[in-house]
């Protein structure tokens, strides 16, 4: 699993916990977390995830 959500402030907050109990078996790769109010400017910070997260996955 890859976790993605936007928040204002919270972050995962207990989500991925939640997962990990919800799916044990499940691997969880490194999520991303966008504020809300910083999606407008956020687009190099998720490709450089994707990026990241992609290279993981393989």
């Amino acid at each position: 699993m890859i976790p993605f959500c936007t928040n204002e402030g919270s972050g995962f907050g207990r989500s991925v916990n939640d997962l990990k109990k919800a799916c044990p078996k499940s691997k969880i790769l490194d999520g991303l977390a966008v504020r809300g109010s910083d999606v407008k400017k956020s687009q190099e910070k998720v490709n450089a995830w994707i990026d990241k997260t992609m290279k993981a996955a393989e």
